[in-house]
């Protein structure tokens, strides 16, 4: 006779072993697609992109157990990542992480383009003249910075037409920060389901996941450029 508390048991071990195939498949099947996506995206080296030096989640008022960090892949020195963030009593917010290296004056120092009513409590609000930052960005937008001098290299006309431009549906943060630029934007388009969906369900999310992460890593790929 099988007692119910050997049946649990037995359950929660099919459970796991099911769990580890379908990760086992769904990298398997992630590598697939990246290649045939773009031979030059490669995986990610562990934490290369650390979300936590970005400040975003300190920003944003988010304590370290209510984030997780999910990387995508590298493409062009540009790291793809997205980050989950639980909330009491809500849905889960679900953003893109991007970012990759700059090198500028002051690599010490921290400038970053935040939607009001974000801002760090221990950086400087800075406004710039006309030529740099327009009405439509001081409406909507104000850049904080560590350091005056580190934010005027990093607030250049073309970088911050080419940030409002992408951020013309939904708010997007930018933090240029200790020799790295990070993006983040929310995620609106298909996010991974459970296990229990299809194969080609998931194959077909997969797909709309790393398409959109590749789109999204080549703006950022130009937004270093305005920086060089």
């Amino acid at each position: 006779m099988v007692l119910p508390q050997q049946l649990a048991i037995h359950r929660r071990c099919a459970l796991r072993e099911q769990d580890r195939l379908l990760r086992a498949a769904q990298q398997f099947l992630t590598a697939a697609q990246l290649a045939a996506l773009d031979p030059r995206a490669q995986p990610v080296a562990h934490r290369r992109l650390d979300a936590a030096k970005s400040l975003l989640p300190y920003i944003w008022g988010v304590s370290p157990e209510q984030w997780q960090q999910v990387y995508h892949f590298e493409w062009e020195g540009v790291v793809v990542s997205s980050l989950n963030i639980e909330q009491e009593s809500q849905p889960p917010l679900r953003y893109w992480l991007l970012g990759g290296a700059v090198a500028l004056p002051f690599e010490a120092e921290s400038t970053a383009f935040l939607p009001l009513p974000f801002a760090h409590d221990r950086w400087t609000v800075v406004r710039y003249n006309a030529s740099i930052d327009s009405p439509v960005f001081r409406a909507q937008y104000r850049s904080n910075t560590s350091e005056f001098l580190h934010s005027y290299y990093v607030a250049r006309g073309s970088l911050l037409r080419h940030f409002l431009a992408q951020a013309a549906d939904q708010p997007t943060y930018l933090v240029v920060r200790k020799g790295w630029l990070y993006w983040a934007l929310p995620q609106t388009g298909a996010v991974l389901a459970p296990g229990a969906l299809a194969w080609e369900q998931r194959a077909a999310q997969t797909t709309a996941q790393l398409t959109e992460g590749y789109r999204l890593a080549q703006e950022v790929q130009k937004m270093i450029q305005h920086l060089v």
